[in-house]
């Protein structure tokens, strides 16, 4: 395929995603990811998920999950393993209907948050996660954590909460988080 469509979509992507068009830039990360799906050249997996939230479509966010976590680990993309329990958490998922086999929202949540404890580390520098004490001072959570994690992990973290602060941080989802971070303290 043409490396200068590629270039084009993705620029197009980025533009209309900054006017607040989400669902248009949902629609086309869709078709710039149809296009080369093996090996996704310019890393659409990175930034479907902000779209995919931001304009409400968190049944395409989990269905594709599903669907490509088993090939490509998407479990390891902090984006993916911090939207997921995000996206299942606005949809409202009912405990009582849910997947045995699955993990509860709270419970995918926690992992996450075990997996990449230096997206609490940034988020502190957004907003303030009241109600639990010395965070900054735990060792999961703590400032050690940023010298530790790899360069590379750092700057996914970085663009995740850059991009995604404004929900993390909104009122119906600051208790969840506070809640689960006192848990996995524990």
């Amino acid at each position: 395929v043409n490396r200068g469509l590629f270039i084009a979509l993705f620029r197009y992507i980025l533009t209309i995603g900054e006017r607040g068009c989400y669902r248009s830039a949902l629609e086309y990360c869709k078709l710039l990811l149809s296009l080369n799906y093996e090996d996704d050249p310019l890393t659409v997996l990175l930034m479907i998920d902000r779209y995919a939230i931001y304009s409400r479509q968190y049944d395409f966010l989990i269905d594709l999950y599903d669907c490509l976590n088993g090939s490509r680990n998407l479990y390891l993309l902090p984006n993916f393993g911090l939207s997921i329990p995000l996206a299942r958490k606005l949809a409202g998922e009912n405990p009582e209907k849910r997947d045995k086999s699955k993990m509860s929202v709270d419970e995918s949540l926690q992992d996450s948050l075990i997996m990449f404890p230096g997206f609490v580390t940034r988020l502190l520098k957004h907003t303030s996660i009241g109600g639990i004490r010395n965070l900054e001072k735990s060792v999961l959570f703590g400032k050690e954590v940023l010298i530790s994690e790899s360069d590379s992990l750092g700057c996914l973290l970085s663009l995740y909460v850059a991009r995604m602060h404004p929900l993390w941080s909104s009122p119906n989802i600051l208790p969840w988080l506070e809640k689960n971070i006192q848990i996995v303290l524990i």
